[in-house]
């Protein structure tokens, strides 16, 4: 009988665990050939992206944050609910500025990147996303 109360308990405890976001939450997502990392947080000021270094493609610096918030020389939102992550970022500077969207599934980890270089120039990249920031040292081939 004590068993059975320990294992009761323990249930409604690890339920009630699970329930709670925490945060930061760490993704590392491979969208085409493309490495992008998010740091997820419930304040905009906190929540950022990265390229990874290997990146050739995106319109950002390499290996630096880009935050949800709004610096000075970015137009950039971020929504979090409690299906998807939705980030968009835009340079200053008009309409035919550069920017990028980023949309996360958090039931299914699929994610889509979608980059407009300039009015001509607009890709497409899908692919899946992981948790935690993982660690490219080597190689695949």
């Amino acid at each position: 009988m004590k068993r059975i109360l320990i294992i009761v308990c323990l249930l409604f405890t690890v339920n009630s665990w699970a329930d709670d976001e925490e945060f930061p939450i760490e993704l590392t997502c491979e969208l085409g050939h493309l490495i992008v990392y998010y740091n997820i947080t419930d304040n905009p000021e906190t929540t950022w992206w990265e390229n990874h270094n290997t990146n050739d493609y995106l319109y950002v610096e390499k290996g630096k944050k880009n935050r949800a918030s709004s610096p000075k020389k970015k137009k950039q939102y971020h929504e979090i609910t409690d299906d998807r992550f939705f980030f968009r970022t835009q340079e200053s500077g008009g309409l035919y500025s550069p920017w990028e969207y980023s949309h996360i599934n958090r039931k299914t980890g699929k994610a889509s990147l979608t980059i407009n270089i300039n009015v001509s120039s607009t890709r497409l990249l899908s692919g899946h996303c992981t948790k935690g920031f993982k660690n490219y040292e080597k190689n695949v081939f």
